[in-house]
C-alpha cells in the first residue's frame, strides 16, 4: 500500500472513468490512481492527494467511449470482479452517450454506483433517474470540476460500496 488506506475491512475500490477527452482521463488517473501510477515523476508527493491517507486503494480503469466501458463491465462481470464506481461523461461523440452507456452498465451490474460528469445541462437529473434507476445509486458532478470533488466522491462512494459488500457478506454468514 503506497500511502493510502482501505476504508472498510481491508477492501479496496475498483473504479472506472469514461470520457472522450484524454486530458480529463489523465486528470482522473492523477487524482485517483496509486502514487506510483499517478503523476509521472512525482513519487509520493502527488499534489492531487488532498486527502492524504484517506483515499482507498483504487484500481482505476479508463475508457474513451461508452462501448469500451460496457465491454470492460461485461468482462469484469464474467470474471466476478465488478467495478464499485464509475464516473461517466454524458456527451461522448461520435459513439453512444453516457446515459445509454449507464443504461447498459446497469443491466450488467445493478449495484455499481454511477456518477455523471458533464458540462451540459440538456437533460434533467430526474429523467436520468427514470432511465437508469435506482436514483440512490446515481450522482452528478458538473464540469469543470475540482480534483478535490473527484477525490471526495471516490472516498464516499468507495466507502459506501465497501460497507454494502461487508454487510452483504455478514448477512450471508448469518443465513448459513
Amino acid at each position: 500500500m503506497t500511502g493510502r488506506t482501505d476504508l472498510v475491512g481491508g477492501l479496496g475500490a475498483k473504479g472506472m472513468a469514461v470520457d472522450d477527452d484524454e486530458d480529463l482521463l489523465n486528470v482522473y488517473r492523477a487524482c485517483l490512481s496509486l502514487y506510483d501510477e499517478g503523476i509521472e515523476g512525482e513519487g509520493d508527493s502527488n499534489p492531487f492527494d488532498v486527502f492524504p491517507g484517506m483515499l482507498p486503494e483504487i484500481d482505476l480503469a479508463t475508457c474513451s467511449s461508452g462501448e469500451a466501458a460496457i465491454a470492460l463491465i461485461k468482462k469484469a462481470d464474467e470474471d466476478n470482479t465488478p467495478f464499485d464506481i464509475a464516473f461517466i461523461d454524458i456527451q461522448m461523440p461520435p459513439g453512444i452517450d453516457g446515459i445509454t452507456t449507464a443504461e447498459e452498465i446497469r443491466k450488467i451490474d445493478p449495484d455499481i454506483l454511477l456518477s455523471f460528469v458533464t458540462s451540459f445541462e440538456s437533460i434533467h437529473p430526474a429523467e436520468i433517474g427514470q432511465r437508469v434507476p435506482p436514483v440512490d445509486r446515481l450522482f452528478f458532478l458538473k464540469k469543470p470540476f475540482h480534483y478535490m470533488e473527484i477525490q471526495q466522491l471516490a472516498i464516499a462512494l468507495g466507502a459506501r460500496r465497501q460497507a454494502e459488500e461487508k454487510l452483504r457478506q455478514m448477512i450471508q454468514k448469518i443465513g448459513r
